[in-house]
């Protein structure tokens, strides 16, 4: 419970990736039935993770997308990488291919052709061994 929250918008700081959260309506109505209810629980995906088995960083922002999806490393990464976009079922529904990433430059995605679901974005580089992914939401 979050005291003091009662508007109709909060804004959260201090999640981290993998927190869970639900959020509890009660309403102040005589004819109420049930005077509170629980929303199921999401959990929270950042898109800031570290890749396994190297000290590269990689953001995907924003998440839920819309037109496009962005992917940013803290450190540069040379040699030739792919961001990729899978749908549910692993299918390639869209690829991106560049040189080299570049610290803190972003690459953008189109998402606009894409339909409302859950996607899993993958940034793959032969030359440092390494594959990231992270799922993100199209509205």
């Amino acid at each position: 419970m979050i005291p003091g929250a009662t508007g109709s918008v909060y804004t959260a700081s201090g999640l981290k990736d993998g927190d869970r959260v639900s959020v509890e309506v009660t309403s102040s109505a005589i004819c109420a039935t049930p005077k509170t209810q629980t929303s199921n629980a999401y959990t929270v995906t950042t898109g800031i993770q570290r890749v396994a088995g190297s000290d590269v960083q990689i953001t995907t922002y924003p998440n839920p997308a819309d037109a496009v999806i962005h992917v940013r490393t803290d450190k540069t990464i040379s040699g030739n990488s792919e961001v990729r976009i899978l749908d549910k079922l692993g299918q390639v529904v869209a690829v991106q291919k560049v040189n080299s990433l570049k610290a803190g430059e972003a690459i953008s995605v189109s998402t606009g052709h894409l339909a409302a679901g859950t996607y899993t974005i993958q940034v793959v580089n032969t030359e440092h061994s390494f594959i990231y992914n992270a799922r993100f939401t199209k509205m």
